[in-house]
């Protein structure tokens, strides 16, 4: 039973590394369906997201979290890249995390979520600062084609119905 056990975690550490090599990330917070975010993962371009000098740990809103490894621990394992074309941990904005989610067919989403606690979260509370106005379809329909294409072009401030 113990050895079973042994067995498993010895697999599942080497396809980490395995990944880590080929891929560049490293599963780090296991759910149950660790296989679906992997694929996710191996299917999705991650450059834009790795840092140049340190590796930056990433998570799906589903709790699952993987470690992408920097550019310079990529190139010293032989993937050729330059590391000097990627971003430095420091000019990254603390107050914007990003989280992903499956999508369909192994689909990799990503949305930006603005820290509760920053100043960035404070300058969009009350956001939109109006009420949208409505407009009546019969009313729209009497308004000149110029003003149609502004009402139109402004879905936050007005609506037709």
């Amino acid at each position: 039973m113990y050895f079973l056990l042994l067995v498993c975690l010895f697999t599942l550490g080497f396809e980490s590394t395995l990944s880590a090599q080929t891929n560049g990330y490293k599963l780090t917070n296991y759910g149950s369906q660790t296989v679906d975010h992997q694929k996710a993962l191996d299917n999705a371009n991650l450059e834009p997201y790795r840092l140049q000098k340190s590796e930056r740990f990433l998570k799906f809103e589903d709790g699952v979290g993987f470690t992408l490894v920097s550019a310079e621990e990529l190139a010293a394992n032989g993937i050729e890249i330059s590391p000097e074309f990627y971003a430095l941990e420091e000019s990254l904005n603390k107050e914007v995390s990003l989280i992903f989610k499956l999508g369909p067919n192994s689909q990799l989403a990503v949305r930006s979520e603005v820290n509760s606690d920053s100043k960035l979260a404070e300058i969009g509370k009350g956001f939109p600062a109006h009420e949208i106005q409505v407009i009546a379809q019969e009313d729209f329909d009497k308004m000149s084609e110029t003003k149609q294409e502004i009402i139109r072009s402004r879905p936050h401030q007005y609506r037709v119905e």
